[in-house]
């Protein structure tokens, strides 16, 4: 929505409330957003589902793409990690189907996060590989790719190729 006011005050009134009203996907996208920014993961699944459900059935893949996005990073953050890689595919095909290139590597940034918390680093160094080789190199996820690939370098022990990225 942009309105982060209105996301702020509309999450205040969820938290209060466990039968949150008729909300329209944008809302319940919103709410749940701050609630996954500000750790409430948990209560932020349920709003995403609900959000996911309407856009689904309004057929906004665009929506439903974030959706999925986020769904997928507050499965991550409750520790259901191969359940968010399930999340963050089905949120690549949107983004490839509606041409959002920017929601193609935010989301593939997403899936190696959750492959590295797995431990599966071959994964996570393909999944990265496959951000960097996207063909616009101005994206602003790409620092994070450089991190996260330095990042699994350090979890693998080789500290030389991490220094290298850090």
């Amino acid at each position: 929505t942009g309105d982060y006011g209105l996301a702020r005050r509309t999450a205040r009134g969820l938290r209060r409330s466990d039968t949150p009203g008729d909300l329209d996907r944008y809302s319940l996208f919103a709410a749940a957003y701050v609630f996954t920014k500000y750790y409430f993961p948990a209560r932020a699944v349920l709003l995403l589902e609900r959000a996911l459900e309407a856009a689904q059935q309004a057929n906004d893949w665009a929506t439903e793409c974030i959706c999925r996005d986020c769904l997928g990073i507050a499965l991550k953050q409750t520790g259901l990690f191969r359940h968010s890689i399930t999340h963050f595919n089905t949120s690549i095909a949107l983004a490839r189907k509606t041409m959002n290139p920017n929601g193609e590597a935010r989301c593939l940034q997403n899936r190696a996060v959750s492959e590295m918390a797995l431990g599966d680093f071959t994964q996570v160094f393909e999944t990265l590989d496959e951000a960097d080789a996207l063909p616009y190199a101005s994206w602003g996820f790409r620092t994070f790719n450089v991190y996260n690939r330095a990042m699994s370098w350090v979890w693998l022990g080789d500290m030389e190729r991490a220094y290298k990225l850090f």
